[in-house]
């Protein structure tokens, strides 16, 4: 007899291990994009618990299969005991199947696509094999002929997948047509769930965390079972976005198969941006500043959001790119310019970097921690490239925080101005970083083989000037040092004359190219 309609508490239960398990190997499959049926029906896009209160008679889960644009609904009854035998099925689940078929229970069921579905913990291999023989055959002919090869005296069929069939019909409203039993039996999927099939989805959790590492893996089903336990009890659901959210704090997963290539794309990205930062001064020269470093270091390490604010060229970009790029404390970094940001959408970005999915959609199923999302330079990001940018900064926040750091850099003056683009993402928590330039006797320890400069670093005129690590970097390229090295007195006017005359060059478009920078300084200021 059919089960009335009762509450998700109810049908849930308490204690329901088996179904628990198998629930878990559906979360698994998720994470793992393994196909739970036919390829051609698609992965596990969601799974529903204990869906009786919205119509369902097969209620014990609802998986909903996508392949491409196509949508199957999967409605499953989870059963420990034998439920199907050579005489045929449970005349419990048959009645089920009918009333979920019918949709007497207004479930709107799709008889043309959606699946009914049979998970047991017993059944004999001979049995199984019948009934999948005689599945395949309702799925790859007629209705019609398939009921005739049934009764009919053909060899396509035998005695005990007569009995099955024959079981299917016997309805407590009377016996079912045969032509419609015919198509209900292509709508029907027999799967069975053992103590073996529970040890390969434990090898499988192994390799669903990055190092596979068996005892992760066993951790990682073990949390998989729990959920299903504690989601089933309140009729709750699943995505991926969900259940990588819910899994994030405690497991480092792979990257889902779905995503690696877009998010392989973005590392490329991000990596060139922090590779295309200057990290030497003049030709080969680098300056430690390991004070700074470990002060810097400790503070993103104790925040989630923190703006760095310091003075064009301070050395905020390379220190940030130091401590965020290959071999830092983050295993991905989300580092985009302003100029790949200027794009009018989130889709136009994605489509621009040639990605399949907006990256705001790679933050929240992101799984590979820590990461960090870099904004540096903010004065340069204005228009669509700020919108842009508070998106992801919003996504980040929205996970809240799992897994993720936030790092914006900016000048001084612009200061106000970056704390207000935060809270219009809805980021309040902020801490300050001042960066400091460096110290005029680190520059001299750095630059002490380099005669030229020296005379200029002694010069107390110039000691501010040169101390900015951006005119520095120009003085030692354009050898303004050694133009001036055989005058008496140099100040503030000549280093920037020497650059000017560098940057501007000679011939006919040395005026015109003085325009354009006039021009760009004005802009930029």
């Amino acid at each position: 007899m059919s089960k009335q309609s009762t509450t998700t508490k109810a049908s849930g239960g308490g204690g329901y291990s088996f179904a628990d398990k198998v629930a878990a190997g559906f979360l698994a499959q998720m994470l793992k994009r393994r196909f739970p049926l036919e390829p051609d029906l698609g992965v596990i896009a969601e799974l529903h618990f204990e869906t009786r209160d919205i119509g369902h008679v097969l209620d014990d889960l609802m998986l909903v299969l996508k392949r491409g644009l196509d949508v199957t609904n999967c409605f499953v009854s989870v059963k420990s005991n034998r439920q199907i035998t050579k005489e045929g099925f449970n005349k419990e689940f048959v009645q089920d199947a009918w009333n979920e078929w019918k949709s007497s229970s207004g479930s709107g069921f799709d008889r043309s696509k959606d699946i009914l579905g049979l998970i047991v913990g017993q059944i004999d291999d001979p049995t199984l094999q019948e009934w999948q023989t005689l599945q395949r055959q309702a799925s790859s002919t007629t209705p019609e002929r398939l009921s005739a090869r049934v009764h009919g005296d053909s060899k396509s069929s035998n005695k005990v997948q007569r009995a099955i069939f024959d079981g299917l019909r016997q309805s407590a409203d009377g016996e079912m047509d045969a032509v419609e039993t015919a198509r209900l039996v292509a709508r029907v999927r027999v799967l069975q769930f053992s103590d073996a099939n529970e040890g390969d989805f434990v090898s499988l959790c192994a390799e669903i965390v990055r190092g596979g590492r068996v005892e992760d893996g066993a951790k990682l089903w073990a949390r998989l079972v729990q959920l299903a336990s504690e989601n089933r009890a309140t009729g709750g659901y699943f995505d991926l976005p969900k259940l990588i959210q819910v899994l994030r704090p405690d497991f480092d997963l792979q990257d889902h198969p779905d995503l690696r290539s877009d998010v392989s794309k973005l590392d490329a990205v991000s990596s060139q941006n922090i590779v295309g930062v200057r990290d030497v001064i003049g030709t080969t020269t680098r300056l430690a500043r390991s004070d700074e470093k470990a002060r810097l270091s400790l503070d993103i390490k104790a925040h989630d959001v923190i703006v760095v604010s310091g003075e064009s060229g301070s050395g905020k970009s390379t220190m940030l790119s130091q401590l965020v790029g290959t071999g830092g404390a983050f295993k991905r970094t989300l580092w985009l310019t302003a100029e790949q940001l200027s794009k009018a959408s989130q889709a136009e970005l994605a489509n621009a970097l040639g990605l399949t999915r907006s990256i705001p959609e790679l933050i929240r199923m992101a799984t590979t921690h820590p990461a960090v999302l870099v904004v540096d330079g903010f004065e340069r990001f204005e228009g669509e490239a700020r919108k842009r940018a508070a998106e992801l900064l919003r996504a980040v926040k929205e996970e809240g925080f799992v897994g993720w750091k936030v790092i914006v850099s900016c000048q001084p003056q612009s200061l106000s101005s970056a704390h207000d683009f935060l809270v219009e993402a809805g980021i309040t928590d902020v801490h300050k970083f001042d960066f400091e330039k460096p110290v005029l006797a680190e520059i001299r320890e750095a630059l002490e083989s380099d005669s030229a400069i020296r005379p200029l670093l002694l010069r107390a005129e110039l000691q501010p000037l040169l101390r900015n690590l951006m005119v520095l970097d120009w003085v030692l390229r354009a050898d303004v040092a050694q133009s001036l090295s055989t005058s008496d007195r140099v100040g503030v006017a000549d280093v920037i004359d020497h650059i000017w005359e560098r940057w501007t060059g000679t011939g006919n478009q040395r005026l015109a190219r003085d325009v354009l920078l006039r021009m760009l300084g004005e802009r930029e200021g």
